[in-house]
């Protein structure tokens, strides 16, 4: 059996890749997945590091997204109630602070931008939009959920910030980040 092809079974449709070519080395044909885009993820192993690359960035993503609430919850509270301020007014100048500081951090610590350093405020310009699109979720899923599901307005936060959550990393990642980003570590 190829060295290649001789990893434990997987699940799913990596299995059942495994096992057709275990059946067609077992019959002589040795190269039946030398070409298929999923033989050169089996035999370097990069399933397994892209999963671990993966899982670290959700962990840092969560981190920050942590940190920028702490910051966005700070200011609106400083904003509001010492200032005196219009609650609308504290929240969007702190939504804007703490978007800043998350473009930052994220870019930082979660995503390998794709952007070269003179087209950064492109990629501004994007996690910005994205950031609004986010909050215009995170209100119409709070909205549908408390108002037409009739689910109690804290639990409705918590699945929202969830869906919300998943919204957010797989737009940045998908938008904000280079390929290459993996191998880069």
């Amino acid at each position: 059996m190829p060295a290649g092809l001789s990893i434990t079974l997987a699940c799913g449709q990596m299995g059942s890749i495994l096992m057709i070519a275990r059946r067609a080395g077992q019959a002589g044909k040795e190269n039946f997945l030398a070409n298929h885009p999923a033989h050169f993820y089996l035999e370097r192993g990069i399933v397994l590091k892209t999963i671990q690359h993966l899982i670290k960035q959700i962990m840092d993503f969560a981190i920050v997204g942590v940190i920028a609430t702490v910051i966005d919850y700070t200011i609106f509270v400083f904003i509001y109630n010492l200032l005196g301020w219009h609650y609308n007014v504290a929240t969007v100048i702190a939504f804007s602070l703490s978007t800043i500081f998350n473009y930052w951090a994220s870019m930082k610590y979660v995503f390998k931008s794709k952007y070269a350093k003179e087209d950064r405020h492109r990629e501004f310009m994007i996690f910005v939009g994205l950031s609004i699109i986010g909050l215009i979720l995170n209100v119409v899923l709070m909205r549908f959920s408390v108002e037409t599901l009739q689910i109690i307005p804290n639990i409705a936060k918590i699945l929202v910030t969830g869906v919300v959550m998943v919204f957010n990393f797989v737009t940045r990642k998908l938008l904000l980040e280079g390929r290459s980003s993996l191998h880069e570590d």
